[in-house]
């Protein structure tokens, strides 16, 4: 009976190290084409503050529109990437602010 070789030679070892880097390469192949599909998928941001600044919540509003002299808050209302505010103004005068959800700023005062 004769039996297999046992013994590992020069050419099998050169024919694994070949194949074990063929594999490697294949697998970061695929890993980096991933990383750019999925760059690619996400959404890009809309304007410089979507990039940067989380949405305010309306206690933050509040303490900023006090902090600048706006009193009797009576509306706080979250709509289309800004806050509606009812409040009176430091001369007392009652007014409709449009408040950036992102930055705080007022983006537009009325008369109310």
């Amino acid at each position: 009976m004769i039996l297999p070789s046992t013994t590992t030679t020069e050419k099998d070892i050169t024919m694994n190290r070949k194949t074990i880097a063929a594999a490697l390469l294949i697998a970061g192949t695929l890993a980096a084409g991933s990383a750019a599909l999925a760059q690619q998928s996400a959404p890009a941001p809309q304007g410089p503050a979507a990039a940067t600044a989380p949405v305010l919540t309306i206690q933050e509003v509040m303490d900023r529109l006090t902090r600048e002299g706006w009193r009797d808050i009576t509306k706080i209302e979250h709509e289309r990437g800004k806050y509606e505010v009812k409040a009176r103004g430091a001369d007392g005068v009652r007014m409709e602010l449009d408040i950036d959800d992102r930055t705080g700023a007022i983006l537009k005062q009325e008369r109310d």
